[in-house]
């Protein structure tokens, strides 16, 4: 059925009485975009429920219900705060200064060794030598897709050695689906590729030389399906590299999973990526 605010896979409830007395489901699903494709991943809902029968039913029955409701009495809305997620339309920043990383930052597989240092200069990462196509831990910090509709800008202060370094930043749903803007050198050039990979295959959809002797701006916004990756050099003038892309091979729907698709800072010493 399609109609504003569509969710969809719904399952796994589970049942809690409030501390107003009254009975909720707890339970999964997912908000598809326009192309009902699901690139977020599975979220958890809160509805409430009524047991007023023989057996418990999501009030209102099949009347569609509101996007928001009122958070149950007596429970304490937190959002945002003490360490919740904040919800809805919201702009996080991260200058990476503090000595701690933010806690909504994560890795891929947990890799043993150390290759994140935060400062007054920022992030540093330091690259392994596996590239993001590799089943393996690879060195990259990753903050989960939470919108259909997003904006998000890293300022990269990068010189590559080689034709084997590349670092900048990538939209992630696995080692074989996933988009890569990076910083690499062919030559005696930097250049800035984007790549895409789908089914374990790498394809460069555009690349173009780049002055690194100042930070770089690198910028990805997703409008639904449609992805369109940015860079400046100025900090405000802003240049499209690639044209529009699908985000078909983030979403579950083609790359399968249902955790989501991450969007990253990621630098490799294996680069494989040529302009």
């Amino acid at each position: 059925m399609n109609r504003p605010n569509k969710m969809d896979w719904t399952g796994h409830a589970d049942l809690t009485e409030g501390p107003d007395g009254k009975y909720y489901a707890v339970f999964l699903g997912i908000r598809p975009n326009e192309k009902d494709r699901v690139n977020a991943g599975r979220e958890t809902f809160l509805l409430p429920v009524d047991w007023s029968g023989e057996f418990p039913v999501f009030e209102n029955g099949l009347i569609p219900l509101k996007p928001k409701l009122k958070t149950p009495g007596g429970i304490k809305n937190q959002t945002g705060q003490n360490g919740f997620f904040p919800n809805g339309n919201f702009t996080f920043t991260d200058n990476f200064t503090a000595k701690y990383l933010d806690y909504r930052w994560i890795s891929m597989r947990g890799p043993r060794e150390e290759f994140l240092s935060t400062g007054k200069n920022g992030l540093q990462i330091t690259p392994f030598a596996h590239t993001i196509k590799a089943v393996a831990p690879i060195s990259a910090l990753w903050h989960r897709q939470q919108h259909n509709a997003f904006t998000a800008n890293v300022t990269l202060k990068y010189i590559p050695k080689s034709e084997k370094d590349l670092a900048g930043l990538a939209c992630y749903q696995s080692e074989k689906f996933n988009y890569v803007l990076g910083i690499t050198k062919k030559g005696n050039d930097n250049y800035l590729v984007l790549a895409r990979t789908e089914k374990g295959n790498t394809t460069v959809l555009a690349s173009e030389k780049v002055d690194v002797r100042k930070p770089v701006q690198l910028q990805v916004v997703a409008q639904g399906d449609e992805y369109k990756f940015y860079y400046a050099t100025d900090k405000q003038n802003f240049k499209n590299i690639g044209g529009s892309v699908s985000g078909d091979i983030l979403s579950t729907n083609v790359a399968g999973g249902f955790t989501g698709s991450l969007i990253g800072l990621y630098a490799t010493s294996a680069n494989d990526i040529q302009p």
